[in-house]
């Protein structure tokens, strides 16, 4: 056939053909298998620069944007579609030359994605994007991303100086803002997780030694904790327990930290020593006026009593968390169940007392009013829901069905007063199902049915005009 007609067939020839041909013939001839074997491998196998082409994709990938100006102005932003994209499917390409046995080349690849998502990703995205959440498809590239590099660094194909040049790579993007704002805007993937992976390709030496390098670059940072916990885990991962537990002495003052080793003693049953553990804690917490911090430590110690079922100290813990947390109910019960019930009374007088909970009922409730509530004491219930300044209607409105009828009268008559007082204020439709809501709530009292209906009919002749409150009241 002329050598014309061949170059015009090759011009016509799709890659497909291309491929099919070459596997054929190569499978036929086993010189021209040994050749292109040869050729093949020196570029994509032998070759350091074999990722050069996939990597300039990359960062071409990276450089998308569109526009969101109008016909005055231009606004260009990333591209994430085309980005996201284009990045997947020069990923695939990385795992092609993984499979051929390029490790480097292929984590190469992995790397450059991470390092360009370091230049380009922002909260911009969500500021000036309207047409789309990109964060899931960035978070998928990112754990194929991931996936490749494990995959890659853990290949016999990486010597220990191609694994350490990547991890010094990532690791100057661990310390840039990316991993924060892959968590912040709603990208399902964390950074700082994976390099823990990553590092433990290497030697044990190495991987230690880079984790050191991070817990000094955060010494100073409320996250330091994060870096200390990953090098514990490592260490026992390696079975050098003793290691593991010198690091956590010698972070102890680290509430997170403590909190592991408090969490190992009681696992082994040993309480005494965990609470000793959970009392130097709450020295330090004082110290440094860590009101929260000593809070959390006081529940653990409860738990552990609880363990232990010492009752005077679990008493004891319940009523200072009690009074720690403004009367919270969860520790109101506990104290119910714990003390005796003929000192019950005036055990809770007394820790009211101390307590000194604040009496503004916020909108509906309070821990007070619910205290009052459970002990079915009417007297101190009316006598809060009486004193309120503000927004008595719906205290009143919430609590009528706990009162006694001995109070019922009483009741009935600051439901008038606050009714009246609202229904006097200018016509606003949203007051209208308050005052049906407290109408209702009027005729669970004794004597409320009566009263709900002469209010009703003193509104009507008042306030005829106002359809939507007489719609409202209509069955009063």
């Amino acid at each position: 056939m002329p050598k014309k007609n061949i170059e015009q067939l090759l011009q016509l020839a799709t890659r497909s053909d291309l491929f099919l041909f070459a596997l054929d013939y190569a499978q036929k001839d086993e010189r021209f298998n040994s050749e292109l074997a040869d050729y093949l491998s020196k570029k994509y196998l032998k070759n350091s620069d074999a990722a050069k082409e996939f990597i300039d994709r990359m960062r071409e990938a990276f450089a998308e944007t569109k526009d969101l100006g109008d016909y005055w102005h231009s606004y260009e932003i990333p591209d994430w579609t085309e980005i996201t994209s284009q990045a997947d499917s020069i990923m695939d390409e990385a795992r092609k030359l993984l499979a051929v046995g390029n490790a480097y080349a292929a984590a190469c690849i992995a790397v450059v994605f991470f390092e360009q998502l370091q230049d380009t990703y922002s909260e911009d995205v969500y500021d000036y994007d309207e047409e789309g959440d990109y964060a899931y498809d960035v978070g998928t590239n990112c754990e194929k991303a991931e996936q490749l590099l494990f995959d890659a660094m853990s290949d016999k194909a990486i010597d220990d100086s191609q694994r350490s040049e990547l991890l010094r790579r990532l690791d100057k993007v661990a310390k840039s803002e990316l991993p924060q704002t892959l968590t912040e805007y709603d990208t399902v993937f964390d950074f700082d997780e994976m390099m823990p992976q990553l590092m433990a390709t290497q030697s044990e030496e190495a991987t230690i030694a880079m984790l050191d390098e991070q817990i000094s670059q955060h010494v100073d940072n409320n996250d330091l904790h994060k870096y200390v916990e990953r090098k514990i885990e490592y260490l026992r991962k390696i079975g050098k327990d003793d290691l593991a537990d010198a690091e956590e002495q010698k972070h102890l003052i680290l509430p997170d930290i403590r909190q592991i080793v408090v969490n190992r003693l009681v696992e082994q049953k040993r309480y005494d020593e965990a609470l000793d553990c959970i009392d130097e804690g709450i020295d330090v917490a004082q110290a440094g006026e860590e009101h929260s911090t000593i809070s959390g430590w006081k529940m653990k110690e409860l738990e552990i009593y609880q363990l232990m079922g010492n009752k005077e100290k679990q008493t004891e813990l319940c009523r200072e968390l009690f009074i720690r947390f403004a009367g919270a109910m969860e520790y109101y019960h506990k104290l119910k169940a714990l003390v005796p019930k003929e000192e019950w009374k005036p055990f809770l007088g007394k820790l009211l007392k101390e307590a000194d909970l604040d009496r503004h009922m916020f909108f509906e409730s309070s821990e007070l009013a619910n205290i009052y509530k459970e002990e079915h004491d009417s007297e101190h219930l009316f006598q809060l829901i009486a004193s309120q300044e503000s927004d008595r209607l719906y205290a009143l409105t919430s609590y009528s069905q706990y009162i006694d009828k001995e109070y019922a009268e009483n009741m009935l008559e600051l439901f008038i007063e606050d009714l009246r007082s609202l229904a006097s204020q200018a016509a606003n439709t949203k007051n209208y199902p308050r005052i049906r809501e407290a109408m209702e709530s009027m005729q669970r009292l004794k004597g409320g049915i009566i009263a709900a209906h002469r209010l009703a009919e003193e509104f009507r002749t008042i306030y005829h005009r106002r359809t939507s409150m007489m719609a409202e009241i209509s069955k009063f």
